[in-house]
C-alpha cells in the first residue's frame, strides 16, 4: 500500500516498561508491513527490516542487563563482572548495528525521496510516527550502588561516568522499542512521518549513542567501553573498601558545604541540590554498611 497525505490517527501510548517487557513478536511483525512502501525496492526494504530487527533485539538485551543486577540478585564480584561483560559486549554489537542501520536507513530514505520528492522538506514539519514516549524506567537502585554491592568502589564507578552512559543508552534503547512497537502499516501515516522517524532512529543510534556514550566524548569523559576498562583498572590498583567510599563521599559533601558557606553572599546555582545529593549518597552508603557489613573488597 502506498503512503499518502492525511493526519496521523490516534494510537494509544505504549509505556516504556511495557515496551521493554514485550516479546519480540510485539514489534517484529510490524517491520515488514510498516516499511512496505511501493516506491522503495524490495531489497532496500529487506535491508532496513533486518537492520531495525537487529537494533530491536539488541535493545531488548541491553535493557535486561541493569535489571539482572537488581536487588533480587545475588551480589558478588562475579555478578558485577558479568554485568560489565554484558555491557561491553552489547556496546560492541551496538556499534556494528548502528553502522548497518545508518547505511540501510539512508538507502531507504533516498528511495522515499525519489518516490515523494517533497518528503524530506515535509518531514521537517512532521512528527515521527510514534506516540509520546514516557521515558526509560531505571532500576530501583542507582547503578553505582548496585556495583558497590558487588564489591566495586562507588567512587570509581562515578569517576568513569559509567552510570550516565548506561542510562543514556538505555533511554535510547527503550525509545527504539517504543518506536518499533508502534510502527503502523504502510499508508496509515504520511510518508513524511515515516521519513522523520527512520531518520531520528538511525541518527540517534549512530550519531548520539555510539558517538557520545559508547565512544569517548573526550579524554576526560570516557564512553562506555573505555569506562569499563578504566573501572577494572581502578579496581585492580586502588582500595575498594566501603569505608573508603564513605570517607570520599563525606569529603565531597564537606567541600560543597564549605564552598556554599564561603560564598554565602553570592549564591551558587544548584548548591542546595548538590548538598542534598551528597547527603543522600552518604546515607545510602552508610545504610549499605549496616545491611552488608561484610561487603567484599576486590
Amino acid at each position: 500500500m502506498e503512503y499518502g497525505p492525511g493526519r496521523v490517527p490516534h494510537v494509544p501510548a505504549v509505556q516504556a516498561r511495557d515496551a521493554q517487557a514485550a516479546a519480540p513478536s510485539a514489534w517484529e511483525g510490524r517491520l515488514y508491513a510498516g516499511l512496505r512502501v511501493a516506491c522503495v525496492p524490495a531489497t532496500i526494504r529487506q535491508d532496513l527490516t533486518h537492520a531495525l530487527g537487529e537494533a530491536g533485539v539488541e535493545a531488548e538485551f541491553y535493557l535486561r542487563l541493569p535489571r539482572d543486577l537488581a536487588p533480587s540478585a545475588v551480589w558478588s564480584p562475579d555478578a558485577g563482572e558479568r554485568f560489565l561483560h554484558g555491557l561491553a559486549a552489547s556496546a560492541a554489537r551496538l556499534t556494528r548495528v548502528a553502522a548497518n542501520l545508518e547505511v540501510a536507513a539512508q538507502s531507504y530514505l533516498t528511495a522515499l525521496e525519489e518516490g515523494y520528492p517533497d518528503v524530506r522538506a515535509e518531514s521537517d514539519q512532521t512528527d515521527a510516527w510514534w506516540p509520546p514516549f514516557d521515558g526509560y524506567a531505571p532500576a530501583a537502585e542507582p547503578i553505582e550502588l548496585l556495583l558497590r554491592r558487588c564489591g566495586f568502589a562507588y567512587r570509581h564507578v562515578v569517576a568513569v561516568h559509567l552510570a550516565s552512559n548506561v542510562e543514556a543508552i538505555a533511554e535510547q534503547m527503550a525509545l527504539t522499542l517504543h518506536a518499533l512497537g508502534t510502527l503502523p502499516p504502510a499508508g496509515i501515516v504520511p510518508a513524511s512521518a515515516l521519513y522523520r522517524g527512520l531518520y531520528e532512529l538511525s541518527s540517534a543510534l549512530h550519531g548520539y549513542v555510539v558517538a557520545h556514550h559508547i565512544a569517548d566524548l573526550n579524554e576526560r569523559t570516557p564512553g562506555l567501553l573505555n569506562g569499563i576498562a578504566r573501572l577494572r583498572e581502578l579496581t585492580r590498583r586502588e582500595d575498594t573498601a566501603l569505608e573508603a567510599d564513605i570517607a570520599w563521599a563525606r569529603t565531597q559533601y564537606a567541600f560543597v558545604r564549605d564552598l556554599t558557606t564561603r560564598d554565602a553572599g553570592d549564591a551558587r546555582p544548584g548548591a542546595d541540590g548538590a548538598l542534598r545529593e551528597w547527603r543522600e549518597t552518604i546515607t545510602a552508603l552508610e545504610r549499605l554498611r549496616s545491611s552488608l557489613p561484610n561487603t567484599p573488597a576486590r
